[in-house]
């Protein structure tokens, strides 16, 4: 736990690989692609040409507008005419709009607000990462990442950093984490997209998912704010509105710290069996079904938590115990300071006779939570 708590304070406070201007292409929309372009005066009309032009552990910096399918006719450069669309892809046996192949920085000059990538909707990628070292955005200098119908951004390699992103309308994941260790998920915006906003596949080891603005992701309970099978470390995020759980933990042993988790259409925190998790100093409150559900495999502890308003509908549960152990849930604020029992505060829920929570002492006021997150 140590060596995870460590890394995690690296990659917050080392910041993304410095530009070198001799290093540093440009991309503009009123550039043109040759194997020379991206200089200031001579800028790259396609990013893919750019990421082609730059030496490894280069900058690639892209100027305001639209690029990937500019006549949002679902297609990339489907004839000559299409000038400045990129060309359409094979990613690792799928498709996709844009695809970084090296150690690159890739930011854009005016932020997320001005820089939309569209991958089309016949993609099925907007944008693959699969080179080590990589990063993807900076505060203010991020990407509108838009179209594709599975995944917005996909990683296949370590040490990649995604940060200051806006990622949305996704047919899918907002962000999948399929292959490498050591990403770092900072500061993005990942919202309205079909299914997840985060997952980690089976293998992704320490990942950091850290203050993220996660919401409205998912369709008719499906889907959700993040899904991990992995062993890493979810902080600050705020993970509200999802119509499945705000977060689910599948495998590994996850760290969920300090999050707020609120408004959920399913259950706030949910640990299937061969998950692990520990839950320490987050917000769980709002959610439609359960606040917390551990499943029989799974197992927890869960401290200094705020749990109510959660499962309304239902038996009142900020907490539902499936599992045939002793749950440490202690010094949780339980909506009063009395702890758990009827509304106003949640009810600390059993399935089996050997389903033992422990619950007390509890706290008698709730925890104030101080998030920085995108916006």
């Amino acid at each position: 736990m140590r060596s995870i708590q460590l890394t995690l304070a690296a990659a917050i406070l080392v910041t993304a690989v410095p530009s070198h201007a001799g290093s540093a292409l440009f991309v503009a929309m009123n550039g043109i692609d040759s194997s020379a372009c991206g200089g200031k005066k001579s800028p790259c009309r396609t990013i893919s040409q750019a990421i082609a032009n730059a030496p490894v552990g280069g900058t690639v910096i892209v100027g305001p507008g639209r690029y990937g399918d500019l006549d949002a006719d679902g297609e990339l450069r489907a004839d000559p005419q299409d000038f400045g669309e990129e060309d359409p892809f094979v990613c690792d046996g799928a498709s996709c709009a844009l695809r970084i192949t090296k150690a690159l920085t890739v930011l854009s000059s005016d932020g997320p607000g001005a820089t939309v990538l569209d991958g089309g909707k016949g993609r099925v990628t907007t944008m693959l990462i699969n080179s080590s070292n990589v990063t993807l955005g900076r505060p203010k200098q991020g990407f509108t990442i838009v179209g594709a119908i599975a995944t917005g951004i996909l990683v296949r390699a370590s040490d990649v950093r995604i940060e200051g992103n806006i990622i949305t309308s996704i047919g899918g994941n907002g962000i999948t984490l399929d292959v490498g260790d050591r990403a770092t998920v900072l500061g993005n915006t990942i919202a309205g997209n079909g299914a997840l906003g985060i997952l980690v596949k089976p293998g992704v080891e320490d990942p950091f998912v850290i203050r993220n603005h996660i919401v409205g992701n998912g369709h008719a309970g499906n889907g959700g704010g993040i899904e991990s099978f992995a062993s890493g470390i979810t902080r600050g995020n705020v993970i509200t509105g999802n119509l499945g759980p705000g977060i689910l933990v599948s495998d590994g042993s996850a760290v969920v710290r300090e999050n707020l988790i609120a408004g959920n259409e399913t259950h706030g925190v949910a640990i299937r069996d061969g998950g692990v998790a520990t839950i320490f100093g987050n917000a769980i409150i709002g959610n439609t079904d359960l606040g917390v559900q551990l499943l029989p495999g799974a197992a927890a502890n869960m401290n200094g938590n705020n749990i109510y308003g959660n499962d309304p509908h239902g038996q009142n549960c900020g907490v539902f115990n499936a599992i045939s152990q002793t749950v440490d849930a202690m010094h949780n604020y339980w909506g009063a300071a009395s702890g758990p029992g009827p509304n106003p505060a949640d009810h600390s829920c059993t399935a089996f006779a050997n389903s033992i929570t422990l619950v007390d002492p509890v706290r008698v006021k709730p925890i104030k939570l101080r998030l920085k997150v995108a916006r």
